[in-house]
C-alpha cells in the first residue's frame, strides 16, 4: 500500500475517520471525512465553514461525528461548544459530485 493511503488507513484505524480540509488560502472553504461510511453509513461533509480556523474546523467536524455514533438523531441541532449549533441532514447527489470533484465514492454524504 502507498504510504499516504496507509497513512489514511491508519488514522481511520485509530480516529475512526480522516477529515480533509479544502482551502482557497488560509481559512478552509469545506472540509470531508472519509471512513466513517463504516460506522455511520455515509461520510459528512461542512461547507463553507470560512469564519471557523483549521483547527475549530476539525474539532466540529470530530464533534458532530462522534455525536452520530454515539445515536444523535440527524434531525436533531447538535451543540459543539462554544462553536455553535449544527444541523445535519442528507446533500443533494449533483452538489455532492460538484464539490467533491466528481468522487462517487464519498456519496451518499451528509452535510449541515
Amino acid at each position: 500500500m502507498k504510504p499516504e493511503l496507509q497513512s489514511i488507513a491508519d488514522t481511520i484505524a485509530k480516529c475512526g475517520h480522516q477529515i480533509y480540509l479544502v482551502s482557497g488560502e488560509a481559512c478552509p472553504r469545506f472540509a470531508y471525512t472519509i471512513g466513517l461510511t463504516e460506522t455511520l453509513g455515509w461520510e459528512l461533509v461542512f461547507p463553507g465553514g470560512a469564519i471557523y480556523k483549521a483547527d475549530e474546523v476539525k474539532r466540529i467536524v470530530n464533534d458532530v461525528a462522534g455525536l452520530l455514533r454515539g445515536g444523535a438523531d440527524l434531525d436533531s441541532v447538535l451543540e459543539v461548544g462554544t462553536l455553535g449549533s449544527f444541523r445535519v441532514r442528507k446533500a443533494c447527489a449533483e452538489w455532492v459530485r460538484a464539490l467533491m470533484l466528481g468522487a462517487p465514492q464519498f456519496v451518499p454524504v451528509t452535510a449541515w
